[in-house]
């Protein structure tokens, strides 16, 4: 091989090399360790969605809006059932207290509002003749309990598609995106995520703003009793887009950025620790079938397992962009980085007409007598010694060099 073969080669080997040192393999990074938090304003969770439809809308251009849960009535959950609704009907023609106060009424304007007084002490003989516990007693329902009753499932892991299930066409292909979030429960996370990704953009040039589809749940050893959460499938989003609907409520819609999406390039490189080889996102590959290879890919590990969370927030990986940029393909095969005589100087020193590369230590000029240096550096604003008034000079003659 010769001399200037050999030296674009080790350029070639020492990028490569130094490009994989961007990569975190450590459980502080989100890509091998997200750690989800009901209380966290950086990301939101998602529920009752299938991810294929919803990754398909996504990179179909489609806008979609955060779905709250619907608002809470004041009415008691337990009063919702068949059993109550029926004694209660029930009552309004046999419960005696009640015909002769509502008899009162008949004659008297604007009576609603003592209306609902005597159906809420109906309604309390009623509970009571029933066993049930005093109005003052209930406990507020959680959010999943009150998404159950709006015939939501509350668990993070998406639900399996399944063509015998009618009501899909209405609760999953929709342009909404459903969160187990009360209205300003949802409002105040995502006004702080708009927050986080704004400073994230002004602050470092990154978009840090993705939707991740699936989540490696693994273990980094049998007798391990902490769980790490890998995201496996990441599509970047543009930055929440805030509008007032002609009701004075509050709407967030996001859509993709236009990135192709990408696997989880930080978690490949820490399976090859087990001995487990994660496949590349395929460009026909959707979350589904993503998921599915990933299953049997585990199959053997202990524990391990493919969960169907959606969650939508900030992952920071800004290494993870340089890691790119730095990619062979990327470069114009005329203008490749191996070939770049900054580049190459940086890692392997100048190329010399022998082919040996030049000595490292730079030349330290005469700064009292050389004539070359009273002629580029003349005047110096600041004091310098000799090693950084030579540095000038270089700078002065346009040679490239590293302090």
């Amino acid at each position: 091989m010769q001399a200037t073969e050999a030296h674009e080669e080790f350029v070639k080997e020492k990028i490569s090399e130094l490009r994989m040192r961007l990569v975190d393999l450590t459980n502080r990074t989100a890509l091998l360790n997200f750690r989800h938090s009901e209380k966290a304003l950086t990301h939101i969770r998602i529920i009752d969605e299938l991810p294929d439809f919803l990754f398909g809308a996504f990179l179909d251009g489609q806008k979609l809006t955060f779905m709250p849960l619907p608002e809470p009535d004041n009415e008691p959950h337990d009063e919702k059932t068949e059993d109550f609704q029926i004694s209660f009907r029930e009552a309004t023609l046999t419960d005696e207290q009640y015909l002769e106060e509502v008899a009162v009424l008949i004659d008297k304007d604007d009576s609603f509002d003592d209306l609902a007084v005597i159906e809420r002490n109906l309604k309390n003989r009623v509970r009571e003749r029933l066993g049930m516990p005093p109005v003052t007693d209930l406990k507020p329902l959680s959010n999943a309990q009150w998404a159950r009753q709006n015939d939501l499932e509350p668990k993070y892991d998406m639900p399996i598609p399944s063509a015998e299930d009618e009501k899909l066409a209405d609760k999953h292909y929709d342009d909404y995106i459903q969160t187990l979030l009360k209205p300003k429960e949802l409002q105040h996370k995502l006004s702080g995520l708009r927050r986080y990704i704004t400073t994230d953009i002004n602050e470092t040039g990154v978009n840090t703003f993705y939707a991740a589809f699936g989540f490696l749940e693994r273990y980094d050893s049998d007798d391990s009793s902490k769980p790490f959460f890998a995201p496996l499938v990441l599509l970047q989003l543009d930055t929440p887009v805030e509008k007032k609907t002609a009701d004075g409520q509050v709407e967030i819609s996001i859509e993709a950025s236009g990135e192709d999406p990408q696997y989880n390039l930080p978690l490949a490189e820490k399976l090859k620790e087990f001995g487990l080889e994660l496949p590349e996102l395929d460009g026909d590959d959707t979350p589904e079938s993503y998921m599915n290879k990933v299953e049997r890919l585990i199959k053997k590990q202990k524990r391990w397992r493919v969960r169907r969370f959606i969650t939508i927030g900030r992952f920071q990986f800004a290494r993870l962009v340089m890691y790119h940029d730095l990619d062979p393909d990327r470069w114009p095969q005329h203008n490749a980085m191996d070939k770049n005589n900054i580049i190459t100087s940086l890692i392997a020193g100048e190329k010399e007409s022998s082919g040996n590369c030049a000595t490292d230590d730079p030349d330290i000029y005469d700064i009292d007598t050389d004539p070359e240096v009273e002629e580029l550096a003349p005047v110096l604003i600041m004091e310098a010694d000799s090693s950084q008034h030579s540095a000038i000079v270089d700078a002065m003659k346009g040679n490239n060099l590293v302090i």
